[in-house]
């Protein structure tokens, strides 16, 4: 799980005691992977959290522990979990990937909208084209992307839409009409390791399809984990219904394999890949594949802009619908939410008091 805590105090006020002994006095901020301190001597000064030994507050933080504020006087770091000193003397072990800032209206320990909205990354990408003169035709894409990052688990629930419309003849003719959209639930069992479930709905003008619903799971496995790229690798099972408007209804048992692939090439650009192939059970030899990538170039912490590629592969459509569809769109995307990095592991350690 990624995190940024900004610790806002006046310069040389907070303390970062390092593993070496040294000591570093400054505003600090730090995610999962790094501590930089502001200090009035040396400037910013990054060092790996696995460094740390200790950051000593000058004044009471309000953390978010598990939807549980508290004011934190220090934090101690040993290997992946972190114990934290509190203001009124007692001393809490967690995670170090679970702590977060509380939202700034958040005075005392419980849960509040603020709090339960705070682990929530959300995207809206937005793009239109029109041409008028020798040709008419307007393109509308639409997406959005909610993600829900926990100590144990996270949550994806994700739609987009892309509407092109010809008006050359003088009235609409829709030439492209597809929606997709999901729900996928992913949740730890041991080290780089999870499970997850999937919910989908898809429709697609062009092939015919009404609804295609699919409802499956498996397991998962990270085989990569730095902080610039992480690289998943997933199969299970999924059951397919397919709904079409003038052909007979399907529904078949399929198989799940596939990898995702995120890298962060910048703190401003990212790129995402994500494969899926679905070998069909029922009828052997058919398969479909789903490959989506996708590029975002951040301006400022609520405004980028993004480019996609998505490509569908059906070896047995229906009619005369050809068998792929490769769809590319950009625009703007609004953000609103804090990024952070799902992170598989065996033990997620209680919140406890001593």
């Amino acid at each position: 799980m990624m995190l940024v805590l900004s610790l806002a105090a006046p310069a040389a006020a907070d303390q970062v005691f390092l593993n070496n002994g040294d000591r570093i006095s400054g505003s600090v901020q730090f995610d999962s992977d790094a501590v930089t301190v502001a200090s009035a001597l040396f400037g910013a000064v990054k060092v790996p959290r696995s460094a740390v030994a200790r950051i000593v507050l000058e004044k009471p933080q309000a953390l978010l522990v598990r939807n549980n504020v508290v004011k934190a006087r220090e934090i101690s770091f040993k290997a992946n979990d972190a114990s934290i000193g509190l203001d009124d003397g007692k001393t809490i072990s967690t995670p170090a990937a679970g702590i977060r800032v509380a939202p700034a209206n958040s005075a005392v320990p419980g849960s509040t909208l603020a709090a339960w909205l705070r682990p929530w990354n959300t995207a809206v990408d937005a793009g239109f084209t029109a041409a008028r003169g020798n040709t008419a035709l307007d393109n509308l894409h639409f997406g959005f992307n909610a993600v829900e990052t926990a100590e144990t688990h996270r949550f994806n629930l994700a739609f987009s839409s892309l509407l092109i419309q010809n008006l050359a003849t003088g009235s609409a003719v829709t030439t492209v009409n597809t929606i997709r959209s999901g729900i996928r639930y992913e949740y730890n069992v041991a080290d780089r390791t999870y499970g997850f479930g999937i919910l989908a709905f898809d429709s697609d003008q062009l092939q015919h399809l009404d609804l295609r619903s699919v409802l499956g799971g498996g397991i998962g496995f990270r085989i990569a984990d730095t902080p610039a790229a992480t690289i998943d690798v997933f199969s299970g099972g999924t059951f397919d219904q397919e709904s079409f408007s003038d052909h007979a209804n399907r529904n078949s048992g399929e198989l799940l394999a596939g990898a995702e692939l995120a890298y962060r090439l910048s703190s401003r650009t990212s790129l995402s890949h994500r494969f899926a192939m679905f070998p069909n059970m029922s009828t052997p030899g058919d398969f479909r594949a789903n490959f989506d990538s996708s590029a975002v170039l951040k301006l400022n912490r609520w405004l980028g802009w993004q480019w996609n590629v998505t490509e569908m592969y059906l070896t047995n459509p229906v009619g005369a619908s050809r068998k792929n569809d490769l769809l590319v769109t950009t625009g703007i995307r609004f953000m609103l939410g804090q990024e952070r990095t799902f992170k598989p592991r065996s033990k997620v350690s209680p919140l406890s008091s001593k």
